[in-house]
């Protein structure tokens, strides 16, 4: 049978049309987007974990020192204390006999945490957005004068950024007692 203008070739055409490209490519470009979305999301989670575990670390490193030097300390000088900072005398020897000022403080401009002693500070604690030294005397007031401060208060709170954005927030508040201070005169 001669082949004529109704016959069909014995094969056919190998090939995608255009619509199914177009369809191919669309579906993988969202597929990618999807993916890609996942993997930055799981990128920013991992950031935002990192952010507290350091955050944690210095907390804890601000928390035990500081807990040493107000367990230690045996006086807080007249006018030495307000809601940002604290200066109390720790002593330098076991027995008590040499005394060294420390002073703890809150730069809220840096937003850091400062110790210093001898005129030289080591910050102890960065991106600290708010801090407060609360102050009590043994019965849980407000200590109407240096000689009745017994313990303090801190509350802090630390934040950090990446791209812009709050991903990690600390919050702490611990309360210490000044065990070798006196409360008479």
């Amino acid at each position: 049978m001669p082949a004529g203008p109704t016959s069909r070739p014995r094969h056919p055409r190998a090939g995608f049309t255009l619509v199914e490209v177009l369809i191919s490519v669309t579906l993988a470009a969202l597929l990618s987007l999807a993916a890609i979305t996942a993997f930055l999301f799981t990128l920013r989670g991992e950031r935002s974990l990192a952010n507290y575990g350091e955050m944690n670390a210095r907390a804890r490193l601000v928390l035990d020192k500081m807990g040493r030097d107000f367990r230690m300390a045996g006086d807080v000088p007249a006018g030495g204390f307000n809601s940002s900072s604290v200066l109390i005398k720790v002593p330098t020897d076991s027995s008590a006999t040499a005394w060294q000022d420390v002073t703890w403080s809150y730069n809220a401009a840096t937003k850091t945490v400062t110790r210093t002693v001898g005129g030289v500070g080591t910050i102890y604690a960065i991106n600290v957005t708010s801090f407060v030294f609360t102050y009590y005397n043994t019965a849980g007031m407000a200590p109407g004068n240096d000689v009745e401060l017994k313990q303090i208060q801190l509350s802090m709170r630390m934040l950090t950024m990446v791209q812009s954005a709050t991903t990690s927030e600390y919050v702490t508040s611990a309360q210490f007692t000044l065990r070798a201070k006196s409360t008479t005169s």
